[in-house]
This record gives structure tokens, sequence and C-alpha cells, in this order.
């Protein structure tokens, strides 16, 4: 089974567990990666590779549409940042950390 945007932590609780009990534990996250959200994948998680043999399922590679420039303007009609439960998506492309790049 796999986790799905937990910490390291997590990750590493869950697998303690497991371990303890006889249980299956995660043999893999899911995590958002791309040019602007690189820091879990690429510096909090490689140690759970090599240390419990995690491995990675990625997510958004094009950051929801905002590398490609598909929300340069304004959110499309029917995209994914303009679907209900997608807010985080809408603060992302519209937020002020986009508008400064």
């Amino acid at each position: 089974w796999g986790t799905t945007r937990w910490s390291p932590v997590e990750i590493m609780e869950a697998y303690t567990i497991a371990r303890q009990f006889n249980l299956i534990a995660p043999s893999c996250e899911q995590s958002e990666y791309h040019l602007f959200q690189r820091h879990k994948m690429e510096a909090q998680l490689p140690e759970l590779y090599h240390k419990i043999g995690l491995g990675s399922v990625t997510w958004s590679p094009l950051a929801g549409g905002f590398i490609t420039g598909k929300h340069e303007d304004c959110i499309p009609e029917h995209s994914s940042a303009s679907l209900q439960g997608y807010e985080w998506l809408q603060d992302k492309v519209t937020g002020e950390e986009v508008q400064s790049l």
C-alpha cells in the first residue's frame, strides 16, 4: 500500500508499526513534484528510499498547468483548477507567489 502527501515522519511511523505487528508496511509515497515543488522528493524522502526501500509516484508534473501557461490570464472553465474541492490549486495558480514569478 502507499501513502499520498504524508510527511517522512508519518511514513516512518507507519513503517515501524507495520513491522512491529508483522503487517504490510507502506511501499510508496505519492507526492507533488515539479519545477516549483521539489524539496520533499529531493531532500526529505531520499533517506527513506534507501533506509526502507520506499518507492515514489509523482503527480502534477506541470504544476496544475502553471508551467505550460494554461492559467496565464485566467482559470479555464473546465480545468482542474475550476473544480469544487480544488481551491488549493486555485490559490496556487492565482496566489501572490505565482504573480511574483
